[in-house]
């Protein structure tokens, strides 16, 4: 067995679209197969979902041990650059099935967010969204693409509907764990609407918020406590004004007040995840300093940036990787650090395969240059590439 993912999880996307796992890229999925066959919760229910010919057709994949024609390029990606992929960790976690039983979700609440970071997109934020809406011209003009319309654009999505946020909590309540992203799951109601339906069917769950950490209203932090325990994993792409620049327009304080409020629950646990891209891979060592010496966060991960090309570390100055490589020598024994070691490895890798990096870097810096023009700042003033 290839991957297990298929056969113990449901991932409900942004758009209303159920897929195997957080990493399910569906546009590559539709080049090699009829799109149809994807089941969509705004009008389909989860059971014709596990019924489906696209579930069945990943599962066959995988119990044959080979991936789909499209939909995995990240777990393939960081398998060649030598780092721990997200369908070994699955491996590990579940238990043998040939067959589909819930054992864990992951639930976004469309792509309503407060911020518009530098590696983020349209579909997962709304800032972003209306950004480029408002924008169209100009970002086209600069070679990048911007969206005409929103994602529900004349549609009622189905956390807007009773109905379908009672039928999923009554499902999700089988699990052993539901994970929250976005969009940012902390800033509408969505996520506490649905909280309150699940602790109708049970609470004795482990629930999982990724998290900006700009706004984190009381009122969440009310609802989480009653469950079996809350995680709140912070997503941290730099201290101070790189945090800020990287994922605008947060603010530092904010997030660190936001991480002690978190922490003081009985129930809480907060970690942090870095997505490391060439925009911050400069900022490394002082993020290194800022979780080991925060008695509030337990543990701290690494992700890199896959796509858009242009963003991934690989195509980071010669400076940033020199800190970063120096970054990872020092904190080499850090027991909270653990995971640079192996995001080193992956960039590394990552470098052997990369001859020339001048007109991607061309690039980087014209995408940088429209963000500063349109949020009326200086990445300059924030960040080095």
């Amino acid at each position: 067995m290839l991957c297990l993912w298929p056969f113990r999880h449901v991932s409900i996307d942004q758009r209303g679209r159920m897929r195997p796992c957080c990493s399910w890229r569906f546009e590559e999925y539709e080049e090699h197969y009829d799109d149809s066959t994807i089941v969509n919760f705004n009008h389909s229910t989860i059971q014709d979902y596990i019924d489906s010919q696209f579930l069945n057709t990943l599962q066959t994949d995988m119990a044959n041990d080979q991936f789909p024609k499209g939909g995995c390029s990240d777990c393939i990606n960081e398998m060649k650059s030598g780092r721990d992929t997200l369908f070994e960790a699955g491996n590990r976690k579940y238990a043998m099935s040939q067959n589909f039983r819930i054992h864990d979700m992951e639930i976004k609440f469309g792509n309503k967010c407060n911020l518009a970071c530098v590696m983020c997109a349209p579909a997962c934020s709304t800032l972003i969204e209306n950004e480029a809406i408002e924008n169209f011209e100009f970002i086209q003009s600069q070679g990048f693409d911007a969206p005409r319309k929103r994602i529900y654009d004349g549609i009622t999505p189905w956390f807007e509907r009773e109905d379908k946020m009672r039928d999923l909590a009554q499902f999700a309540s089988k699990s052993q764990l539901i994970r929250f992203t976005g969009g940012e799951p902390t800033v509408n109601g969505y996520l506490r609407t649905f909280l309150s339906y699940l602790k109708e069917y049970t609470t004795d769950i482990d629930l999982k918020l990724t998290t900006n950490g700009f706004k984190i209203p009381q009122s969440l932090l009310d609802s989480v406590k009653d469950f079996k325990s809350v995680w709140f994993d912070f997503s941290i792409d730099g201290v101070g004004k790189v945090n800020e620049f990287v994922r605008w327009p947060s603010k530092w304080d904010n997030i660190n007040t936001n991480i002690e409020r978190c922490a003081s629950l009985p129930n809480s646990y907060v970690t942090v995840k870095t997505t490391l891209h060439a925009v911050n891979m400069h900022n490394i060592g002082e993020i290194c300093e800022w979780v080991s010496k925060n008695p509030n966060i337990i543990e701290w991960d690494v992700n890199l940036v896959w796509e858009p090309y242009y963003l991934r570390p690989v195509h980071a100055s010669a400076e940033s990787k020199r800190i970063f490589y120096e970054t990872a020598k020092k904190y080499d024994k850090n027991s909270k650090c653990w995971a640079l070691q192996t995001a080193r490895s992956a960039v590394e890798g990552e470098e052997t395969n990369t001859k020339d990096s001048t007109e991607v870097n061309k690039k980087l810096t014209k995408y940088l240059n429209m963000l500063s023009s349109m949020r009326k700042v200086d990445w300059q003033d924030y960040v080095r590439i």
